[in-house]
């Protein structure tokens, strides 16, 4: 419940940063037909809150201070934007404050706010599930490293880049981030960062904490942002504007980017259906400046999303200008765009070049060979017709995530939307004026189009520049009814709304059951391992303790990137030593003697998992200095840290999802590894390899440390035994195979014999 709690905490913190500003900026954006209204104002005060702390906690990262240091100048700057509303407005203010009294406006607000807990609460099913989540996700690791980032820049800032060693792999991908950051030649989403820093300053939590209530809040401002983007650019009543709201957050796009923690896309999200509001044919000045510090904050959280949103407003821009043009304003309208520009420009100039850079670099790490190669000024190689289309369904809230071929149900609701949309177009072209949404759509649609023709290098590039516009199409679906009908209250345009509704319903009812199905997907199928909870953070501060005055080295177990990511982040105080395997995950430069943590005083283990090592045959004094549910400490003796490069997995999952699978624990043997194992003390040691059944070989070649090769024989219940070794202290190495064909390891013992001469 803390994570609801917290949630509600930061809209409501958000809301009252963004209120000033949209009171002295925000023009009359909403002109909607009926008297069943909303302040666009109010509704939009957490959107602009965010892009207010993103562009102001900015400044400090780009200025290289810690974030923290921005906490006091937060609490003046929240003071000074109050008092300025209060002096220009205080003759004015009952007339111009944005809640009404009366009951249609009550109505109003309420019926919004019932959509916005429908987006909450299925967003929240996890934390209601288990109180005691702090943060949940279904997979990915991008939220480990956002954490990470966020928490070293919180009190060191970006001006320190940390060095790195063979026990600092939880700074690695930092390093490397801050490095470039000071070449001025690329920042990772640095308005994220510095936002997630800032919150949990504010808050006084850790930004494990923190994570999850800003995720969830970036989905609840999405919803706001479109529930006035139906009102105000669609027209729509409020309950349409309210039900197209409710379906584009819960789509399957956005699901795809909270799910697994596209958190920075997630955040900006909200910021293209109010570009694409705010974008006008004529605007003030205040509006302008909105527009340009919108602009500003969008680049600063997710500089990628700032390539899709020029191809968008490619075609919207000069439809614009040609309005204005007929209409007389177009020198009103340039002037307004470069205030615009300016003011966007004034808010990320203490980042210099370096942002401008980071997009021309995703740029080209998007594009496929012929556009970048056009760009570096070659055209060897030319567009071709994407080869695979999977991930273009999902963009439209079709077919399933993980992507995959059309499926045949699917076929009658894709033609059921592009007839859908023809037809929008196509109503379109034979009235005057224009729907506002058709260059948007026209514009996705050239992307599509662009896309399919090779643009980009895969159709997964295509559906992350979709994905951000995936409520555009669904909106011109949503808005048919309004454009070939009407707006009337006459009983006939009435009716043909009712009729084409009817006709819409299947549609959109598909796309509510697709949406609720992959949420439901991923609260049963997440991995179980992805997630911190308060226990979790219990580990932290103890093992951090334990860290203080010990050497420590994660153990392998972990078998797979994620699993890695989630305990080295939450272990981040502890200068945690990484087994090799793991080590090209997250070291980018050269960090010296990479099998020095093997000597550690401390192995961390992650209970989750299990391995093919048998402890209960090692020896069994060993203390064991701290135990939790998920992780103990024990002390690093005759225990073994398997290659997981040449001694795979065969089953890389938590051991409950293999136990309820029944899945068969083993590591696949072939190419020759090498065994690390440190001894504290001279002793005999006996290892035995337990092999399965199936095409059990022969031999097994084997050597310690550098004794020649040794062909141990296999008998027939697949047990091989290697001879008596007299070992010293220090670090021990047991190289096996290569073996002729592959042969799966199921148990891996390496114990002190009871008795002298034990075989």
């Amino acid at each position: 419940m803390t994570v609801i709690l917290r949630t509600l905490e930061i809209l409501a913190l958000f809301g009252i940063l963004g209120l000033p500003v949209n009171l002295l900026l925000l023009t009359r954006i909403d002109r909607p037909p009926g008297r069943w209204r909303v302040s666009a104002r109010l509704l939009l005060a957490p959107v602009t809150g965010l892009a207010v702390f993103t562009v102001f906690t900015g400044f400090f990262y780009a200025t290289s201070r810690p974030i923290v240091t921005s906490i006091p100048w937060f609490w003046l700057l929240l003071g000074a934007l109050w008092l300025t509303v209060l002096l220009l407005w205080w003759r004015s203010a009952p007339r111009r404050f944005p809640f009404r009294p009366g009951w249609r406006c009550t109505l109003s607000s309420g019926l919004v706010a019932v959509g916005l807990v429908v987006v909450l609460e299925i967003n929240f099913r996890p934390f209601v599930q288990n109180p005691d989540l702090v943060f949940w996700h279904y997979a990915g690791s991008d939220g480990y490293m956002y954490m990470r980032m966020a928490e070293n820049i919180a009190s060191h800032g970006t001006g320190i880049v940390p060095t790195v060693g063979p026990y600092d792999g939880v700074s690695g991908f930092l390093t490397e981030d801050l490095r470039h950051f000071h070449e001025r030649s690329f920042t990772e989403k640095p308005g994220t960062m510095s936002s997630l820093a800032g919150l949990a300053g504010l808050l006084g939590l850790s930004t494990h904490e923190v994570f999850s209530p800003l995720l969830i809040t970036g989905l609840a401002l999405f919803y706001l942002a479109l529930v006035v983007f139906g009102r105000s650019l669609l027209r729509l009543p409020l309950w349409a504007s309210t039900g197209f709201a409710i379906m584009g957050t819960l789509a399957m796009p956005v699901w795809m980017l909270s799910s697994h923690t596209f958190f920075a896309n997630v955040l900006a999200l909200p910021f293209y259906p109010l570009i694409m509001l705010a974008v006008r044919p004529v605007t003030t000045w205040r509006s302008a400046i909105y527009v340009g510090l919108v602009l500003a904050a969008q680049t600063l959280l997710f500089p990628d999303g700032e390539l899709a949103l020029v191809g968008v407003l490619a075609v919207v821009t000069p439809f614009l200008m040609w309005t204005a043009w007929q209409r007389r304003r177009l020198l009103r309208l340039l002037g307004n765009g470069a205030l615009t520009v300016v003011t966007t420009l004034i808010l990320v100039a203490p980042f210099g070049r370096v942002l401008f850079s980071t997009t021309f670099a995703r740029l080209l790490a998007v594009l496929s060979p012929a556009p970048s190669n056009a760009l570096q000024g070659s055209d060897r190689s030319q567009l071709h017709f994407l080869s695979k289309i999977d991930y273009v369904w999902p963009a439209l809230n079709l077919n399933m995530i993980p992507p995959q071929p059309l499926l045949a149900g699917e076929k009658p609701y894709v033609w059921g939307f592009v007839i859908l949309l023809v037809f929008f177009i196509g109503a379109n072209l034979l009235r005057r004026p224009w729907h506002r949404l058709l260059p948007y759509l026209l514009s996705f649609l050239l992307i599509l189009g662009l896309g399919l023709l090779g643009i980009f290098k895969s159709d997964y590039e295509l559906f992350r520049a979709l994905a951000i516009f995936a409520f555009v199409p669904l909106a011109a679906v949503c808005v048919l009814p309004w454009v070939v009908a009407g707006h009337d209250h006459t009983w006939r345009a009435t009716t043909g709304r009712l009729v084409l509704l009817a006709m819409l319903a299947p549609l959109l009812v598909h796309f509510v059951q697709n949406d609720l199905k992959h949420y439901q997907f991923a609260y049963d199928n997440h991995s179980i391992d992805a997630q911190y909870t308060s226990d979790s953070l219990k580990d932290r501060a103890e093992i951090s303790r334990l860290g203080e005055s010990h050497s420590m080295v994660l153990s392998t177990e972990t078998p797979s990137f994620t699993a890695m990511a989630n305990a080295m982040v939450l272990l981040s105080p502890v200068r945690l030593g990484l087994p090799k395997f793991y080590q090209k995950f997250v070291f980018f430069t050269d960090v010296g003697n990479q099998e020095v943590v093997y000597e550690s005083d401390l192995v961390v283990r992650n209970l989750r998992y299990i391995d093919i090592f048998d402890r209960s045959e090692s020896i069994p004094t060993k203390p064991k200095l701290y135990v939790s549910g998920d992780f103990e400490v024990i002390e690093n003796h005759l225990e073994p840290f398997f290659d997981s490069d040449t001694f795979p997995m065969l089953n890389g999952f938590p051991k409950d999802f293999m136990k309820k699978r029944g899945l068969p624990l083993s590591r696949t043997l072939f190419q020759r590894t090498e065994i690390k194992f440190f001894s504290r003390s001279t002793q005999p040691i006996i290892i035995e390899l337990q092999f399965a059944p199936d095409d059990l070989p022969v031999y097994l070649p084997a050597a310690f440390d550098r004794d020649a090769v040794q062909d141990i024989k296999i008998n027939t219940n697949g047990r091989a035994i290697l001879p008596l070794q007299l070992i010293g202290p220090g670090l021990h190495t047991l190289t096996l195979g290569p073996l002729p064909q592959p042969a799966q390891v199921s148990s891996f013992q390496l114990y002190v014999p009871t008795e002298p001469g034990h075989p």
